[in-house]
């Protein structure tokens, strides 16, 4: 019998053989070639890095400072964190925490350098005065709150970044996002009750 072409004599494995080449070489997707980029795309991707870079070390400095917490104050930092679970922000913090990888952002690669200004008395009043003002915007009677939360944030000198070098290297796993969020609490906690006692003051 004659051998029927690309059958029996073997083209039929060669075939295969291109045709999964083909097949990986469209799943790898285009080669990245740097020369392929201009000075406008290199300098955007720069831009970019750098912002990721000081996100990174954002995180991980709020991370470090709910860390200690937890590992010197246990029941204070289970408490707190008992607390705010509850809420739907906590919940939707984790999941985004959860689906941008954010543990794999922040613990990939040697550890970034600590930002003590992080959520520093400047910051927490901005923050105070945005969050004041979306109130106001939904909420007539939060409108007369908001000049009294501005007035009280003006004065605020407090410092938490005293000691900062001792603070605990980062617990990949269960803890982290935790402990991002404590961070967030012992920063703007201090600040938060001088506020108030400078709202509660005569004047």
């Amino acid at each position: 019998m004659t051998p029927t072409p690309g059958r029996d004599n073997g083209d039929d494995g060669d075939d295969a053989v291109r045709g999964d080449a083909h097949a990986d070489s469209h799943m790898a997707g285009p080669t990245v070639r740097e020369d392929a980029l201009g000075d406008a795309d290199h300098a955007v991707l720069a831009r970019i890095d750098e912002g990721n870079t000081w996100l990174r070390a954002v995180l991980c400095t709020l991370a470090r400072r709910g860390t200690l917490l937890r590992q010197e104050e246990p029941e204070r930092a289970a408490t707190l964190i008992a607390a705010l679970s509850r809420w739907p922000w906590f919940k939707g913090g984790q999941f985004l925490f959860d689906l941008m990888e954010w543990e794999d952002f922040m613990v990939d690669g040697p550890p970034p350098p600590l930002v003590a200004s992080v959520l520093g008395s400047g910051s927490v009043r901005r923050i105070a005065s945005a969050l004041a003002g979306a109130r106001a915007l939904l909420d007539d009677a939060a409108a007369r709150a908001f000049d009294d939360a501005q007035r009280a944030y003006e004065q605020l000198t407090v410092d938490i970044a005293a000691g900062e070098e001792q603070l605990p290297a980062l617990q990949p796993g269960l803890y982290l996002y935790r402990d991002v969020v404590l961070g967030v609490v012992v920063s703007v906690g201090p600040i938060v009750a001088e506020a108030d006692r400078s709202a509660g003051a005569p004047s």
